[in-house]
Parts: C-alpha cells; sequence; structure tokens
C-alpha cells in the first residue's frame, strides 16, 4: 500500500507544513474540512508516508499542537522537530487526511477512524510513526524517572476496552499511577503523569480511544 492507495480511497490533501521566520505553520488549503473531527490524517513527502495519525477532536486543534507543543506533549515536541528538519533541507510536506465515518457492531456505535489507524501504520509501517506501533512500551513505576514527584493528573489508559480516564493525584482509585488495588501497570492498560490538566487532556483525546471522560469520583 502507499500514498496513491490512500488518495484513491478518499484522501485529500488538506495543507502543507512550512517554515515562517523560522516557526512551522501550516498552509491550508481546504479550510473548512480542518473543523470536522475524527480524522486520520497523513503526513507526506512525496510518494513517502512519513507519518499517520488519528484524532477525534477538530483536525485543527490537533495540528495546532504540532506548531507549539507543550512540554508534556512528547510525541507532538518529536514531530515538530522532525517537520521542521525537513523543511530546512528543502522537503514538502503535506497534510493529507480522511473521514471514515462511524459504523455499528451488533447494534453498538463504532468510531471507524481509531481502527482505520492502527490498521493502516500495521501495513505501511512509517517511519516517523514509533517503532512497534500499537505496542505499548511502560513506563517503570514509582520509584521511577518518569513518574514525576509533581504530578497531580493522571491518565488510566485500557487498550483492551479502549478507554481513558483522567484523574487527580489524589483520587483513590489512581493513588498517582499506582490504581486501587496498588498494581499500576498491566498488560493491557497503563498510567501516565502530568503537572496539569491541560496536558492530560491533550495526552488523552490523541491516545485513539473512542471512550475518554473524566473520573466521575475525583472530576479529574
Amino acid at each position: 500500500m502507499d500514498i496513491s492507495d490512500l488518495l484513491r480511497s478518499g484522501f485529500i490533501v488538506i495543507g502543507e507544513w512550512c517554515l515562517i521566520d523560522g516557526e512551522l505553520q501550516l498552509s491550508a488549503n481546504a479550510s473548512a474540512e480542518l473543523e470536522r473531527s475524527h480524522a486520520v490524517y497523513v503526513f507526506r513527502e512525496g510518494l513517502e508516508i512519513l507519518y499517520i495519525g488519528v484524532t477525534l477532536r477538530a483536525l485543527s486543534r490537533r495540528m495546532k499542537n504540532y506548531l507549539k507543543p507543550g512540554a508534556s506533549q512528547r510525541t507532538s515536541r518529536r514531530l515538530n522537530a522532525l517537520i521542521t528538519e525537513r523543511l530546512h533541507d528543502g522537503a514538502k510536506i503535506e497534510v493529507l487526511a480522511f473521514w471514515p465515518g462511524r459504523t455499528d457492531v451488533g447494534g453498538l456505535p463504532v468510531d471507524v477512524a481509531p481502527g482505520l489507524e492502527t490498521a493502516l501504520i500495521s501495513l505501511i509501517r512509517p517511519g516517523w510513526n514509533m517503532k512497534g506501533a500499537g505496542k505499548r512500551v511502560p513506563l517503570p513505576q514509582v520509584p521511577g524517572s518518569d513518574l514525576r514527584a509533581d504530578s497531580t493528573y493522571w491518565v488510566y489508559v485500557n487498550d483492551v476496552i479502549r478507554k481513558c480516564r483522567i484523574h487527580k493525584s489524589t483520587c483513590p482509585y489512581c493513588n498517582s499511577g499506582r490504581g486501587l488495588h496498588g498494581g499500576g501497570d498491566r498488560q493491557s492498560s497503563y498510567w501516565r503523569s502530568f503537572v496539569d490538566r491541560q496536558g492530560a487532556t491533550d495526552f488523552a483525546e490523541n491516545v485513539g480511544h473512542s471512550d475518554v471522560r473524566t473520573c466521575t469520583h475525583c472530576g479529574g
């Protein structure tokens, strides 16, 4: 599968990354489409597919994360650096997007976009998607360098039932990333820590799971 297959399937070019006064910008040629949500998007240079992502929010909001990523947005910071480096080398990097819609299975609603992103990454293996896409590399548990003492918000991710929950660190269901029973990370679920609620929310909304909410106990 290559870029021509994606274009035939309905992906459209919505813009191009560029540098203005040394800062990354998105020159959009389909501004109305940028306000649509539940999209699978692609960064490409010529025939090469560099990166595949998904967003359940308006696509414009996801693209803004790449322009000026926050300190906790590690993926956005990494991609900002990669895009900027390529542009300095004279590359032309376009953004394509596709909105696959929703369906139902057994009468239950299903958001197609996250599944399509996973399938495309597995088929194409873009160079900018982390190796072993779809497989989580767990963070160390307390004590550990990635679990910060000043973390006030945590996100619980369950890859089996595809949900994310935003917790305050003081929540008994969070227990500073250890969980209700103190087990911490498991094979199909894990915790991520953040110093502010915005960072936790941005992460949770971009994991790709359809069920994203704050904890009903602590209010996240």
